[in-house]
């Protein structure tokens, strides 16, 4: 599955635990995160998939987790952000850049309308 499940189950444990007082994201090694891919994305962008509002729910639910949840949330942003990853750390109330980071939203060069809430 190409969305993490465990983000969204993480986030709902922060919220729910009284003892954490603010949720605190970082990427692992020299990157924040980032998203699909494109190339995928463009092969099956023209096919109808059953499953398609279930995937979309799933790339949802950490950005609608995060924005739901009560406490600060900071993104500490190392390297690159891109594509549903560049989406998800705008839902943080504080995002912190490294210099040099890129930020990049490429889902135009595959001729689609990607959001998950960018927008």
């Amino acid at each position: 599955m190409p969305y993490s499940f465990e983000l969204t189950e993480a986030i709902e444990r922060c919220e729910a635990d009284t003892s954490v007082r603010m949720v605190v994201m970082t990427g692992a090694g020299t990157i924040f995160s980032v998203g699909g891919d494109l190339n995928g994305m463009k092969e099956t962008a023209e096919v109808a998939r059953l499953e398609e509002p279930e995937l979309l729910a799933a790339a949802q639910a950490p950005a609608r987790n995060l924005l739901a949840c009560t406490k600060p949330r900071v993104a500490v942003m190392r390297g690159a952000a891109a594509g549903d990853r560049l989406a998800l750390a705008l839902a943080f109330d504080l995002r912190i850049a490294a210099a040099g980071g890129k930020f990049v939203f490429a889902y135009g060069s595959v001729r689609l309308a990607g959001d998950l809430g960018a927008a």
